[in-house]
């Protein structure tokens, strides 16, 4: 199952969601300037978060990831501006984050696979 392309960008009053344990992929600006969104569970069959999936999403200040994560790949700008982001734990299982994933979040402790490739957090 796959959540497509901009499918919640913009939903103001969203503040919380349930993530389907099928889901196995989060498109490209799925919760884009979803202003209200608090907290997000991401699944553990899901291995792809697209670029901007949570970018300005200025309430969410927690991010869960369920194990044990498939969680591979967690594209450009996906939690950019979310300014009330300060801790999260990225699955072991990712291998790669891209550009800008983090710009602008206050964040005070992440912590971070190994053997993961990151280019401009």
């Amino acid at each position: 199952t796959e959540m497509g392309d901009t499918i919640f960008e913009d939903c103001d009053n969203l503040e919380r969601i349930t993530l389907s344990s099928s889901l196995v992929s989060i498109r490209f600006s799925t919760f884009n300037d979803c202003h209200k969104l608090k907290e997000i569970v991401i699944p553990a069959s899901v291995h792809l978060i697209g670029d901007k999936t949570f970018k300005n999403c200025l309430e969410l200040s927690k991010v869960l990831f369920k194990n044990p994560s498939s969680l591979a790949f967690i594209g450009e700008n996906v939690f950019n501006t979310c300014i009330f982001l300060n801790e999260t734990c990225i699955p072991s299982s990712v291998k790669s984050i891209g550009k800008y994933s983090f710009t602008n979040c206050p964040l005070t402790q992440i912590t971070l696979p190994s053997s993961i490739y990151t280019n401009n957090l």
